[in-house]
């Protein structure tokens, strides 16, 4: 279980690859999953700050505009 211990919380994707850090693209059910839990910290008044390390490939950029979409 995810619990936000403070009045905000910070996400860090460092990319889904176990083998290698900093690498590999999120799959869309895993950029939704984090949508939603994105939705229900806001939906209790946090602040939700997202940054995306995954940069092999450009996979940071294209994952975080797969997020901002899956927001809305």
């Amino acid at each position: 279980m995810l619990r936000a211990t403070t009045g905000w919380v910070y996400l860090r994707f460092h990319g889904p690859d176990h083998d290698h850090l900093y690498a590999g693209s999120y799959s869309d059910p895993d950029v939704c999953w984090w949508a939603d839990r994105i939705r229900e910290w806001r939906s209790g008044g946090l602040d939700v700050y997202a940054y995306f390390n995954n940069d092999g490939d450009g996979n940071a950029v294209r994952n975080a505009q797969a997020l901002q979409h899956a927001l809305g």
